[in-house]
């Protein structure tokens, strides 16, 4: 966690953001990025104390924090091992069948090494200094460097015969034992490398303006373990303080690609081919990679071994160089904006690296700013002059690219600009690369991991004692039983294998059909032809409402574009206005009178409007649903009715929404007490947000909470999942205690309150940590949920009442892939909904399941991998937590197939998606009275519990919705 210096360092710079934002005004000077410029803060004011209404939801005083950005990787917290809990049955081999995997055993042979620790300071000719190790070890840049000068440290100071790795941060392993050439103390290298032996790329990024300068290298045993044992990797546990012979086994894995040009990415975990590489048109990279990483499995024989999981990896990227070949239209701002933003670029005249944020309203020509001698400089000459290039080289009727700091923003000219390397394009950026089919994925998961020297000859390997098989094991695995369906009236159904694991509804109505008093279709449009889809949808909600027992007072329609009161305004406003309006309409009527129309939205997709729907839809609180004329409302010619599943989808959401629910879920007998009309288990799944769209990168503030997203069975039926979000300190994964401890005991409150009894046991779903954070999870994040559920069970009248609780870590994003062998064409395929492994690839120690839930739509199925941390004898067996797994992953109430995760977990990460999205709307309507609170270090911070409850449902008509 964040020392309370970075903790205070951070809620003083989100305090000068506040306050310069606050007298931020349209017009702010124009500067080039290499005047320096500080922003005018204004001194911030203390708020009122909050009231007694506003402490229901009060968590914390404490200052906002980032994490510690001069901290390297490997001085995070660091947690004592903890008790896992003891193996179950495993799962019934009675319908096994084979599957290929993606772990490939790896030979260990006992061999001594040793660990160093790299210390590299940069010394210009000033006498000034930079510390380059440890401070940015995951920039990819940075790595680079730190390579390259270490190569030279290790070839100058005669390190021949021996094979060393480094991490491109602060630590070097070693097969043989160093020893120093010139000075320093025994075992160690103490050395000098000057800026003529560097390439000018790294010289020109440290030492500006033709000046000399030394890289000054210091290379010592590591103080807490100097040697290391290879076989010792067997014994490690994620679960202990560290583990560093798997460190060295990881990076071990990708020395040789690298060395062959391969790319390494998030840690080194992935790798990518980028010789010969074709680049695009618009300056985007498509590489084929692996993923690779250790994992210490149960082995073949239960007693332990190690496996490398290799998985096959496609990503963008864009390309290196001279921003001006990137093809973005610069005439189109919003385009070249989307292109441009949070992309990290240098300049041809300095070693200056920026961020962009857009682009400049107005031409480049026409850009200027104020230099210190307060005299009013042109943006493109004073390019022009630091560049040396022409003034005639410049397009002047393109933008500047912007960087925008506080009030001030800077401009650049894009003829010299240049794009960094090694950059990955994100979801802003647009669609990323097509899914691969199993057959395709397993194939080049092969070509690609012996060409970076994972399934083919490796001398790093060898040189440490390890090699790797370069066939995958193939395992037994199980096909748990496809749950039952049921609609009302005891009609029952079942998911369809060849119909990609969907069920039909038939002649079914919902099994808990709600009446909704009236639906008003909204849409602001003037085509003759959008009018005449609005009366089909209106006839098609009438008619297949009553198919599925949804009883409609009234539909009705209005058209802002026709309205008077609306259609002079711009998009944006007219539904604010409309909503608004249709508030106070009822506030006047009086809501016993008159409850507010459900009201559905519909525009082009084309229209950014959803996240303010969103919005809306809670300040107001008028439930609304959001649908596109060329989507949702495709209808085939001649057709008087919208399509059947269209509809079934639309109601499913409707429903939903207002308090129903469509289908039940019959549990396998085996965990009748977890789910299912006799169950008696608060069931209590949550996960973190951290950004509504703004990608951060490392080492950059972050101005936005996280926010943590919650899912539980709170109502009177068992298996109805409902959910709400709560705001905490920004780009923290680790969820905030007392806000886990508020929201536990709300929860049980709303079950007992419910359900009219206590419950017996209750099941925690933690979703998107990995395996490294399960120790947070179940030494820090545990104990404040069951703290919660406790002070909530001091109402029992039994005071001796305790429910047995159960912890369940459930992860999406994981590396593991199972392979069906057919006797099909492809020879590969995906394996079948609900095929599960619990043994041998899974890890040695505690509990852990493979599974694939889905049958996925393209591609190949991504399973879930499940992680048992808490076991009050909860579960039994292994077929339990399976039966569980299927029965969830079937309750998703607006689909009527599969989904890959639980529904409890579904929720969650809605929730969590929703509130991020709230709060960027939230922020933009309040950006100079956002609520702000004076932290007990003085400075002025968000007050993101006041923004937690303006913005969550609990003191809401939503507070027991599904908000879908």
């Amino acid at each position: 966690m964040p020392s309370k210096a970075n903790k205070r360092k951070a809620a003083a710079e989100r305090s000068a953001q506040l306050a310069a934002e606050a007298v931020d005004t349209p017009g702010s000077d124009v500067t080039p990025a290499n005047v320096p410029a500080t922003a005018p803060v204004s001194a911030p004011t203390r708020p009122a104390p909050p009231t007694e209404a506003l402490a229901a939801l009060g968590i914390s005083t404490d200052a906002p924090s980032t994490p510690d950005q001069s901290s390297p990787s490997y001085g995070k917290k660091k947690h004592v091992p903890y008790e896992l809990p003891a193996k179950l049955t495993p799962l019934q081999k009675t319908s096994s069948f084979k599957v290929i995997t993606n772990s490939y055993p790896m030979e260990v042979e006992k061999k001594t090494c040793y660990r160093y620790d790299v210390h590299v300071l940069a010394r210009q000719e000033d006498g000034k200094t930079i510390e380059l190790t440890g401070s940015k070890g995951s920039d990819r840049k940075r790595q680079s460097e730190l390579h390259e000068i270490i190569n030279i440290v290790l070839r100058q100071e005669g390190t021949q015969g021996i094979t060393c790795i480094y991490d491109g941060a602060a630590t070097i392993y070693a097969n043989g034992q160093m020893k120093n050439k010139k000075t320093g103390a025994a075992g160690s290298i103490q050395t000098t490398v000057e800026s003529s032996k560097v390439s000018e790329e790294v010289r020109r990024n440290y030492f500006c303006n033709g000046q000399r300068g030394s890289f000054h290298v210091l290379i010592e045993p590591n103080t807490a373990q100097s040697t290391l044992l290879t076989t010792d990797v067997l014994h490690e546990s994620l679960n202990s303080t560290s583990c560093p012979v798997t460190q060295m086994c990881q990076i071990a894995l990708g020395e040789e690609a690298r060395l062959k040009g391969f790319m390494s990415t998030e840690g080194g975990n992935e790798l990518f081919d980028k010789p010969n590489l074709a680049r695009s048109r618009e300056g985007i990279e498509t590489m084929d990679g692996v993923g690779a990483s250790v994992k210490i499995a149960t082995g073949q024989t239960g007693k332990g071994a190690a496996h490398v999981v290799i998985d096959y990896k496609k990503k963008q990227f864009f390309a290196a160089g001279p921003l001006v070949n990137h093809g973005i239209n610069w005439n189109d701002s919003a385009e070249a904006k989307k292109r441009i933003k949070n992309l990290k670029i240098g300049t041809t005249y300095s070693s200056q690296v920026i961020r962009a944020t857009g682009v400049s309203k107005e031409p480049m020509s026409q850009l200027t700013f104020i230099d210190r001698d307060g005299n009013e400089q042109s943006v493109m000459k004073t390019a022009s002059e630091l560049s040396g290039i022409p003034i005639a080289k410049f397009n002047k009727n393109w933008p500047a690219v912007q960087v925008r700091k506080g009030r001030v923003t800077f401009s650049f000219p894009i003829e010299v600009l240049r794009v960094l390397p090694n950059q990955k394009l994100t979801p802003i950026h647009g669609q990323p690369p097509k899914c691969e089919k199993a057959y395709k994925r397993y194939q080049l998961m092969d070509a690609i991991g012996k060409k970076a020297c994972l399934l083919s000859p490796n001398n790093t390997l060898s040189a440490f004692g390890m090699k790797i098989q370069n066939t995958p094991i193939v395992v037994d695995a199980v096909a748990a039983k496809l749950p039952t369906i049921l609609y009302k009236d005891n009609s029952k159904t079942s998911p369809a294998i060849a119909k990609q694991a969907k069920w039909e509804i038939g002649r079914s109505s919902f099994i808990l059909p709600k009446t909704v008093n009236s639906i008003m279709i909204l849409f602001n449009n003037d085509r003759a032809e959008n009018t005449k889809k609005i009366n089909i949808l209106i006839e098609s909600l009438s008619t297949f409402a009553k198919q599925l027992g949804v009883v409609i007072g009234s539909i009705t329609s209005k058209n802002l574009a026709e309205d008077g009161n609306y259609n002079s305004l711009r998009s944006e406003d007219a539904l604010r206005t409309f909503y608004a309006h249709l508030k106070e309409q009822l506030k006047q009527q009086g809501s016993s009178q008159k409850p507010s129309p459900y009201v559905i939205y519909v525009d082009h997709s084309s229209e950014p409007y959803h996240q303010l729907l969103k919005y809306l839809e809670r300040k107001f609180e008028v439930m609304t649903q959001h649908l596109n004329f060329d989507k949702a409302l495709q209808i085939r010619s001649g057709s008087p009715l919208l399509g059947k599943s269209t509809m079934t989808n639309i109601l499913m959401k409707i429903n939903l929404k207002n308090g129903g629910l469509n289908h039940k879920v019959l549990p396998d007998p085996s965990i009748d007490h977890l789910w299912g009309d006799k169950s008696n288990t608060l069931i209590i799944s949550y996960d973190v947000c951290h950004s509504s769209g703004k990608v951060y990168k490392k080492g950059e503030t972050c101005f936005e909470p996280s926010c943590v997203g919650f899912g539980y069975n709170g109502t009177s039926v068992p298996e109805a999942i409902i959910g709400d979000f709560h705001y905490q300190l920004p780009r923290n994964e680790q969820v905030d205690p007392s806000v886990l401890t508020l929201r536990a005991k709300l929860m049980t409150n709303a079950y007992v309150k419910a359900r009219k009894m206590w419950p017996a046991n209750v099941l925690i779903l933690r979703d998107g940590v990995s395996e490294g954070q399960n120790a947070m999870v179940r030494l820090e994040e545990f104990p404040a949920i069951q703290k919660g559920v406790m002070d909530a069970f001091k109402g029992n009248k039994d005071k001796d009442a305790k429910p047995a609780f159960a912890l369940l870590v459930v992860l999406k994003t994981n590396s593991n892939r199972l392979y069906l062998r057919t006797q099909t064409q492809s020879g590969i395929e995906n394996v079948p909904p609900m095929t599960a492994v619990d043994h041998t690839i899974v890890k040695k120690e505690g509990v852990e399941m493979v599974m694939v839930c889905h049958h996925p739509l393209n591609g190949t199925a991504q399973p879930v991998l499940i992680n048992m941390l808490v076991n009050e004898k909860v579960f039994k067996t292994n077929d339990q937590i399976v039966n569980l797994m299927g029965a969830t992953c079937c309750a998703h109430q607006v689909s009527t197939g599969i989904t890959s995760i639980p529904e409890p977990i579904c929720a969650a990460d809605d929730y969590a998606k929703r509130g991020a999205d709230l709060f960027t709307k939230y922020q933009e309507e309040n950006r100079n009275n956002m609520p702000t609170i004076e932290g007990p270090d003085g400075v002025l911070q968000l007050d993101f519990d006041k923004i937690t409850r303006e913005l969550c449902f609990e003191f809401t008509r939503f507070k027991l919705n599904r908000m879908a």
